[in-house]
């Protein structure tokens, strides 16, 4: 079994060399070892001097006591052995990492507290600090190097260094500090801690100093860290409980790498997996400024789509001729930065849309029909040509290429350059497929004013393969027509055609309150999986209230107010999200039969093809969990290649199981 020893002893050095000015002691790693073996905790106790007893809890969560002790430490863990850290992840993969934590606190004498790791190939190590005592690390004699604001705080960023306990040659290597300016410990009274950390943010931060974080450094481990230290004139003494922490991590690929957290619930998009991407329209502003709202899009959902960050009505600025003169960075609504945060936190993105009838600038209907069609090509291959250069690694999964058409005789329309011909949405569809990414999707949606959305689809289907799916618009109020939402369905699967649910939102007027909409949420989600087998995504409109709006007004699954004087949010689930949840964990479990991966019951070459695509880390591949424990028909913990070449020997009768 795999030991994170180095880390302790790292920490053991860091510990004994942090505080200036004071002397250093010689650290000697004595920790707990039958405890450490056994749990997530970290911990030691310098010379055992004085009294220090570290206590690991079933549940996951760490507390321990201190008193005349010279130098203690300890932490927990977000990874536990089931879930260790032990594949080698460069610093400048990770899209996304987030940690959050909860704690208890009484101390007397000198203590901080926060979040630390370290880095191997080449070794590092670095502290996020929220808070401290009597002492702010690194100390008086280092000047920070530069001040960011991350997650609404304000961090000084410092580099120190410290000696390799591993080399007698007294090399040494670097230790990246990001100091919170506003401390969180209140002297004086018991301490209850929290924070959600955006690693992500830190490690920026630290890469972008001269000799900062080497991007190729592999990340090793994360834990929430207290640092208690005894002086000759002043007692070190007191008690802190960690609950369990949580922390997601991501590649680039958006596959997640780790995840940790023994307390944390499952997430909605975890409960769908087997059936449908679950998504999320969120709000551009929120999603890009804050790491709250981008850790609940994180956990809940597979996908997000943005309404307005791609629009022409932001984009396109002017025209010439037959070109759209657009412009993605500006002022107003800041296409970059969202699909910035979209692409650092591995998030799979659905765009909407280029073709409506948003208000753009008057001049680009006034135009012949070839000029139109010139125009409309020129805003899809700009938009298309920006994605490909701009963010390359974002994952791009499907396009509402056509939507929002109002179908008004209005000069300020598509009706008044073309009339009622649906040409123009045809040659969309033509251009989209050309521009558009290998594997990106494309759909039509529903609101097409008095056109009819299926006569528009076999018109672009007869034109050539340029359509996939039809995306259906599922926005109520007081009621849900289960009916009509069917009869939608029903005409797409006969088209041959995929389905996307789409604005996904139930709200009631008059008296709203939150609670009264989770009958219709089940209602809807129950119809959803009666249909899932044909239906590859489900988006929900703005399901994470808006925190300047009225509640009144409200259609979301959880409440979210500023709290902290404005700083940060606090996002906390309507009971209707609760109601989603037990209705899909009523829903039978599905039976293990070994190499059935695709859980149908049967075992055929679908099981192997579906576990190659898995290994494969295919994305558009569904496949359950259950159905990962099912294709691992060696056993051997694992399931790749190997798995799909046995069951194709099982299938052909050539070994058993």
């Amino acid at each position: 079994m795999k030991r994170r020893i180095f880390g302790l002893l790292t920490a053991a050095v860091i510990a004994a060399s942090a505080v200036p000015g004071h002397q250093c002691f010689t650290a000697k790693a004595a920790f707990s070892a039958d405890k450490q073996e056994q749990s997530n905790a970290r911990g030691w106790n310098a010379d055992r001097i004085g009294t220090y007893l570290l206590n690991p809890e079933q549940d996951g969560s760490v507390s321990c006591t201190w008193d005349g002790i010279r130098e203690c430490y300890f932490g927990n863990s977000c990874f536990r052995d089931d879930n260790a850290l032990n594949g080698e992840i460069p610093v400048s993969d990770l899209t996304e990492a987030v940690f959050s934590y909860q704690a208890e606190l009484e101390a007397e004498g000198l203590c901080y507290y926060g979040v630390t790791g370290y880095t191997t190939l080449p070794l590092s190590e670095f502290y996020i600090i929220d808070g401290w005592t009597t002492w702010q690390p690194p100390g008086s004699n280092y000047e920070p190097l530069k001040t960011v604001k991350i997650g609404g705080a304000t961090y000084n960023i410092y580099q120190t260094k410290r000696e390799s306990w591993a080399d007698l040659d007294h090399s040494y290597y670097p230790v990246y500090w990001s100091v919170r300016q506003e401390n969180t410990y209140q002297a004086g009274e018991k301490n209850t801690l929290s924070g959600t950390v955006p690693l992500t943010e830190h490690i920026k931060a630290w890469t972008e100093l001269e000799n900062g974080l080497d991007p190729d450094a592999v990340f090793r481990d994360l834990y929430f860290v207290l640092e208690a230290y005894g002086l000759e004139n002043q007692t070190a003494a007191g008690t802190c409980s960690i609950s369990a922490p949580e922390c997601t991590l991501r590649q680039k690929s958006g596959k997640p790498v780790a995840e940790g957290g023994h307390s944390r619930e499952e997430g909605l998009k975890d409960l769908f997996k087997p059936y449908f991407l679950l998504g999320a329209e969120p709000a551009e502003n929120l999603f890009s400024s804050q790491p709250e709202y981008r850790d609940v899009c994180s956990k809940d959902f597979d996908a997000v789509t943005f309404r307005n960050a791609l629009n022409p009505m932001w984009t396109v600025k002017d025209v010439s001729g037959s070109d759209a003169v657009m412009d993605f960075s500006g002022s107003l609504l800041d296409t970059d930065s969202i699909l910035s945060e979209a692409e650092r936190g591995g998030h799979a993105v659905c765009g909407s849309a280029l073709l409506s009838d948003a208000r753009m600038i008057p001049e680009m209907y006034d135009c012949t029909p070839e000029e139109g069609i010139a125009r409309i090509e020129s805003i899809i291959r700009q938009t298309f040509a920006f994605l490909a250069e701009k963010h390359p690694d974002l994952k791009l999964y499907a396009y509402n290429v056509c939507g929002g058409l109002t179908g008004q005789k209005t000069d300020d329309s598509w009706y008044g350059a073309f009339g009622e011909d649906d040409g123009f949405i045809v040659k969309a569809y033509q251009f989209a497929r050309q521009y558009a990414p290998e594997g990106c999707k494309l759909y039509l949606c529903d609101t097409l004013g008095d056109r009819d959305v299926f006569a528009v689809a076999e018109k672009i289907m007869q034109a050539g393969d340029y359509l996939d799916g039809i995306a259906l618009s599922a926005s109520y109020q007081n009621e849900f027509p289960a009916d009509e939402l069917e009869a939608k369905i029903k005409r797409c699967i006969a088209l041959g055609l995929d389905v996307q649910i789409t604005d996904v939102a139930f709200s009631k007027v008059q008296d709203y309150e939150a609670e009264e909409t989770g009958d219709l949420w089940v209602q809807f989600f129950r119809l959803a999986m009666q249909y899932a087998d044909h239906i590859s995504a489900v988006t929900l409109a703005k399901p994470i209230d808006n925190p300047s709006m009225n509640d009144e007004i409200s259609s979301g699954l959880y409440d979210c107010v500023y709290a902290n004087g404005g700083s940060t949010l606090k996002i906390e689930p309507h009971p209707c999200y609760h109601d989603i949840i037990q209705m899909m964990q009523q829903l039978p479990e599905q039976k293990s039969l070994t190499g059935d991966a695709t859980c149908d019951g049967a075992v055929d070459v679908a099981d192997a093809v579906l576990i190659l695509r898995y290994a494969i880390a295919d994305a558009e591949a569904k496949i359950t969990d259950q159905g990962v424990k099912n294709g691992d028909a060696d056993k051997n913990g694992q399931t790749d290649a190997d798995d799909a070449a046995l069951v194709l020997q099982y299938i052909a009768k050539k070994t058993t199981f």
